[in-house]
């Protein structure tokens, strides 16, 4: 019932609520990793060699783990309408995701209007894969199956922030 800051203080507390956050780490060696800070322009010149025609195919991978995956299907839809505006209906983009559904928190009726988008849009979607990335280009997803991709963009996985004295998984983050 009391909690020690780090200036040496003592605070009692009746609740006390721990909301922390996640940090992001990128997930794979041999991918760029959404939202950090050093691949922005490496991914906007991913989707420039997609647009003038330097590369055919591009994934985006949703690791295992903790993750927030929302954002791998937006880029997944806007590269594809975008590559659909410039004429480059024959540039493949790829989805790979451990869920067994599209965007499955969301529910039954979300999946389905999901799947739905994206198979209008032409994103070849691959559910219930925990990918591995060892080599450029080459995500292995399951037995012997391999995706052979130009670019390979992922999501970070998430961290907790491992605070002394709490509990924690081996992930950093409060059970």
């Amino acid at each position: 019932r009391e909690v020690l800051c780090d200036d040496g203080a003592r605070e009692p507390y009746d609740q006390l609520v721990l909301a922390p956050g996640a940090r992001p780490r990128s997930p794979y060696a041999h991918a760029l990793t959404f939202g950090l800070s050093q691949d922005r322009d490496a991914l906007e010149n991913v989707l420039a060699e997609l647009d003038e025609g330097y590369s055919s195919s591009v994934a985006f991978v949703v690791p295992g783990g903790t993750t927030w995956p929302l954002p791998a299907y937006e880029l997944a839809l806007m590269t594809a309408e975008r590559l659909r505006r410039r004429g480059r209906d024959t540039v493949r983009v790829h989805l790979v995701t451990p869920e067994p559904a599209p965007l499955e928190a969301f529910g039954a009726k979300v999946s389905s209007g999901v799947a739905e988008l994206l198979d209008a849009a032409g994103v070849l979607l691959h559910l219930g894969v925990e990918a591995t990335i060892e080599h450029p280009g080459v995500i292995e997803v399951g037995g012997d199956a391999q995706l052979h991709v130009d670019h390979v963009v992922a999501l970070p996985s998430l961290a907790g922030p491992s605070l002394r004295g709490i509990p924690r998984d081996a992930d950093g983050f409060i059970p």
